[in-house]
C-alpha cells in the first residue's frame, strides 16, 4: 500500500499530491492512500489543514486526515517535471470536478484579467511591486486577495473581488483569460488542471516583501514553464 503524505492549504495540497501520484504509475487506486497531515500550527488549525482536495477532485483512492506533519515537497528539482510528464497518472487517482470548475479546459471568454495579491498569510511583494504588477496588467482587471487592507494601499481605482471563500477566488481566477501574480502554490496549482493557462508572474526582484517567494517556488515554476508555454516571468 502506497501512502502519499501532504500538508498545507489547498494549493500546496494539490501540488504535493500531484508530485506523489505522478510517481505511482504501477499502482491502482485501491493500492494508494492520500494522507492529509493536519497537525495544527501556531497560526493554522487542524480544520484549515484538513482535506481541501475535495473542492476540485473526486477521489478514487482513500483520503484520510492524520495528526502529523509529513509532506511531499513540490519545491525540489524534478518535481514539476514529474507532474507534467505524468498528468494522466494523477487523474487516475483524483478526477477533476468539472461541476466545481466551470470551464476546466478552455479559459472563459469575456472575463476580466485576474490579479492575485497575497498579504495576510505571507506578504510576498511590497506595495510598490504590486503597483507595478497592476500597471502591467492594464485597466480591465479584478483583484483577488486575502488582504483587502493592503489592496486599499495599493489602489483605490481597481475592482476587488467580493468573494468570501478562497475556493471561489480560485475558480474565478482559473476561469479568467490571464492571471498576474507572485509565485504561489495557490496559483501554480491551476496548471495541474490546465497547462495551457495564461499566467504572468513577478520575478525574484519584485518579490520584495517581508516573506519573499522562495527559491523553491521559482524552481517549480521554471521547470513547469518547459511544459506550460503560456506561463511567463516578468
Amino acid at each position: 500500500m502506497s501512502r502519499i503524505h501532504i500538508r498545507g492549504l489547498m494549493g500546496v495540497q494539490i501540488l504535493q499530491v500531484a508530485v506523489g501520484l505522478s510517481k505511482e504509475s504501477d499502482k491502482d487506486p485501491d493500492d494508494c492512500v492520500i494522507c492529509i497531515n493536519n497537525e495544527k500550527t501556531e497560526v493554522l488549525s487542524a480544520e484549515e489543514l484538513s482535506n481541501q482536495l475535495h473542492h476540485v477532485f473526486d477521489a478514487k483512492c482513500r483520503v484520510v486526515d492524520i495528526d502529523s506533519k509529513e509532506k511531499t515537497p513540490y519545491w525540489v528539482e524534478g518535481a514539476a517535471i514529474s507532474i507534467f510528464e505524468n498528468r494522466e497518472n494523477i487523474f487516475k487517482f483524483l478526477v477533476p470536478r468539472t461541476d466545481m470548475i466551470d470551464n476546466i479546459f478552455p479559459f472563459s471568454e469575456g472575463k476580466s484579467v485576474a490579479i492575485h495579491i497575497r498579504g495576510k498569510d505571507k506578504d510576498v511583494a511590497s506595495i510598490e511591486s504590486c503597483r507595478k504588477l497592476l500597471d502591467m496588467a492594464g485597466s480591465d482587471t479584478i483583484i483577488y486577495t486575502d488582504d483587502k487592507e493592503k489592496v486599499k494601499e495599493i489602489s483605490v481605482s481597481h475592482r476587488v473581488s467580493k468573494n468570501e471563500l478562497f475556493i471561489d477566488d480560485w475558480i474565478d481566477m482559473y476561469n479568467s483569460p490571464i492571471i498576474y501574480a507572485a509565485p504561489s502554490a495557490f496559483i501554480m496549482s491551476m496548471l495541474v488542471f490546465n497547462p495551457t493557462k495564461k499566467m504572468v508572474f513577478m520575478n525574484e526582484e519584485m518579490c520584495d516583501g517581508e516573506y519573499p517567494a522562495s527559491a523553491g517556488d521559482f524552481l517549480f515554476l521554471r521547470e513547469a514553464m518547459k511544459f506550460c508555454k503560456n506561463v511567463s516571468i516578468i
